[in-house]
């Protein structure tokens, strides 16, 4: 850097270090002209729909449709992205900077691919207020915690699955959402979006690309893939020097989303929860973990053993480590303060609740009683009532029928005391033609039809028990008139 040479960066106002490059904070290289972060869609200052500041929108939309400006928690609410920064990921990006091959390899991707072919390229539903709009509601939320200006694009594919990735360029950034995400829950999901969101204000977006296109898609890569034999070529040492120090960001990077996405969700539970299912890419899992030898594992992953491995067999931090980090950063008073801060401004949003000033007209009148027991027909629902006095004692049950002349079925109702009435069940129909009999010999139910016996003295009937097969006397039942039930003349609908 020539003594002419800025020395902070024009975009950020980020200090900058002697030979310096590129700003550790924005990415934008020194003394090029400031470019925006966030998504630009051409309406920057211009846009038809919110003037670009939101100042035509209502205070009760936070995101603009057109420009997709984002309007932040409060007048004066910023959320540095130093304070969400992990203090390795900030070192890892500026080797990766100061790595003549993988900078070169990003400005190729930024110029030649570009944010919108990859886009393009992404096989899925686009989010959007219309296009599955409570997922939305929390990518947005999520977005105006950790402070962006400009909403990105949210998309949920089929072909991430368990994955979430933000990628872009320079110029800005787009989340993918895997479909099997999409089975958490509201406060979950809004745990995983606020980390992509981290990856969007962390600048992540370009090296995130930058490592798909130079390791592949594979979330599991490892430098030792190959085993030891790999280095014996010169072109696998020359490759592995490409790709450790990518694998190295991207092992801490994912510091940085678990601390936005905690700061987003503000319960450290839910974050503890979504990481061990996620990364067991199960959720049955959580329910049958034992605590105890849970935290054990995580006090004994403190040691040198343990980060050797991470650094040599994953791109990706250890579960365990990624646990304790997440502890240590949601125990801090930082953390405490900035969702007091948070948890006011959401609350502020939040429509008044009605309350009702009419003065209590006291207490609830006794129903009146006027002698009447009010029923349902169990079987059509007819609302009907009766006179009380009809009930002889509380124990036998009064035979009344349904109004319902649809319905027309037999009641049998038993009085309940002291002022009430229940239906126990629907009288079974009388059946005039036949005569319900038992054998003498084996006692089986059978019947006989009247007019079997009609004229006769009596008659010979064969028990149909093929066990039994006795031959019965039979003689018929003297006339008597059959009893009618009658209509009550108490007995109307409601």
């Amino acid at each position: 850097m020539t003594d002419n040479a800025p020395r902070f960066c024009t975009h950020c106002g980020h200090s900058l270090l002697p030979g310096e490059r590129f700003c550790g904070s924005c990415g934008t290289a020194v003394g090029a002209e400031p470019a925006p972060v966030q998504p630009f869609h051409g309406h920057y200052g211009h846009c038809p729909t919110c003037g670009g500041d939101g100042a035509r929108l209502p205070k009760s939309k936070p995101f603009c449709v057109t420009c997709r400006w984002l309007r932040p928690l409060s007048a004066n609410y910023h959320m540095p992205v130093d304070y969400l920064m992990w203090d390795l990921d900030a070192a890892a990006m500026n080797a990766l900077r100061n790595s003549g091959p993988i900078n070169a390899a990003a400005q190729a991707i930024s110029q030649r691919v570009g944010r919108p072919w990859l886009e393009a390229a992404v096989n899925g539903l686009r989010l959007g207020p219309d296009q599955m709009p409570d997922l939305f509601d929390q990518a947005v939320l999520a977005a105006r915690i950790v402070g962006l200006n400009h909403m990105p694009e949210i998309y949920t594919s089929g072909d991430q699955m368990w994955d979430c990735v933000t990628l872009g360029d320079e110029t800005g950034a787009f989340v993918v959402v895997g479909s099997v995400l999409l089975n958490f829950g509201p406060r979950e999901l809004l745990y995983l979006l606020g980390r992509e969101m981290g990856h969007v204000a962390a600048g992540h977006a370009m090296w995130n690309t930058v490592a798909r296109f130079m390791t592949g898609q594979s979330s599991q890569r490892t430098i030792m893939g190959e085993g030891v034999m790999q280095f014996i070529n010169p072109a696998k040492i020359v490759e592995s020097a490409v790709e450790a120090p990518l694998m190295a960001w991207a092992r801490q990077s994912q510091i940085t989303a678990d601390r936005a996405g905690a700061i987003c969700v503000g319960d450290p539970a839910i974050v503890r929860q979504v990481t061990l299912q996620w990364a067991m890419k199960s959720f049955p899992v959580i329910k049958k973990l034992n605590l105890d030898a849970l935290e054990r594992q995580i006090a004994d992953s403190v040691n040198g053993a343990h980060q050797m491995a991470e650094m040599t067999l994953g791109n990706q931090p250890f579960l365990m480590r990624r646990l304790r980090l997440q502890a240590e950063f949601s125990a801090t008073s930082d953390f405490t303060q900035w969702r007091r801060v948070i948890d006011h401004w959401i609350a502020a949003e939040k429509p008044p609740e009605i309350v009702n000033t009419a003065k209590p007209s006291g207490l609830k009148a006794e129903p009146v009683d006027d002698g009447h027991v009010r029923l349902s027909c169990i079987a059509c629902s007819e609302p009907l009532r009766f006179d009380r006095s009809k009930f002889q004692n509380e124990v036998d049950a009064l035979k009344v029928r349904c109004p319902n002349p649809d319905c027309r079925k037999v009641l049998e109702v038993r009085p309940a005391p002291p002022k009430s009435a229940k239906i126990e069940r629907i009288a079974p129909e009388q059946d005039d033609n036949s005569l319900s009999l038992d054998c003498a010999a084996c006692h089986r139910p059978l019947r006989v039809l009247r007019a079997a016996l009609a004229g006769k003295a009596e008659a010979k009937i064969r028990c149909p028990n093929p066990d039994c097969r006795t031959v019965l006397t039979v003689r018929p039942p003297p006339e008597k008139v059959p009893e009618k039930l009658p209509d009550n003349p108490d007995l109307y609908a409601d």
